[in-house]
C-alpha cells in the first residue's frame, strides 16, 4: 500500500542502511514521492510501542505483540532516556489470539510416505 504523506507523528529509524518511518506499529519506506507500507524489519528499535499491544508470555518471558509483529522491551540506557522496543522474530511457542488483517493462512505441510529399500547386511 502506498500513501502520499506520513502520519503526523512518526519516528525516523535507519536500520541496515535503509531509512524507515514508523508510526504506531506501521513501518514505511520512501518509494518515489510516496511511502510504501512494509513489514516490520526484525532488529529495528523504536522508542514508542504501538498503542494497542498484547502481552504474550513464552517460557516466563513477556513479549509485546501488535499487528503481526513481536517486540521485546529493552531497558533504558541511562536515567535520562526511555526504554526502547526491538522488533524480534516470533518466539517459538508463542500463541496469539488475533492475526493481522493481511495475514494469509498456510496449510500445514503434508505428511509423505517414504519407502526405503531393504538393505542386506553381510
Amino acid at each position: 500500500m502506498l500513501i502520499a504523506t506520513l502520519p503526523p507523528r512518526y519516528e525516523t529509524v535507519v536500520y541496515t542502511g535503509t531509512t524507515y518511518y514508523y508510526a504506531n506499529g506501521t513501518y514505511y519506506v520512501l518509494s518515489g514521492s510516496q511511502y510504501q507500507v512494509v513489514p516490520a524489519p526484525v532488529g529495528v528499535v523504536v522508542v514508542n510501542p504501538p498503542v494497542e499491544v498484547n502481552v504474550v508470555t513464552v517460557d516466563n518471558t513477556e513479549y509485546g505483540y501488535s499487528s503481526g509483529t513481536f517486540y521485546e522491551a529493552e531497558a533504558a540506557k541511562d536515567d535520562n532516556s526511555d526504554p526502547t522496543f526491538k522488533v524480534i522474530v516470533p518466539p517459538i511457542g508463542a500463541t496469539v489470539t488475533e492475526l493481522p488483517e493481511d495475514a494469509k493462512k498456510e496449510s500445514p505441510p503434508r505428511k509423505m510416505k517414504v519407502r526405503c529399500p531393504k538393505r542386506l547386511i553381510t
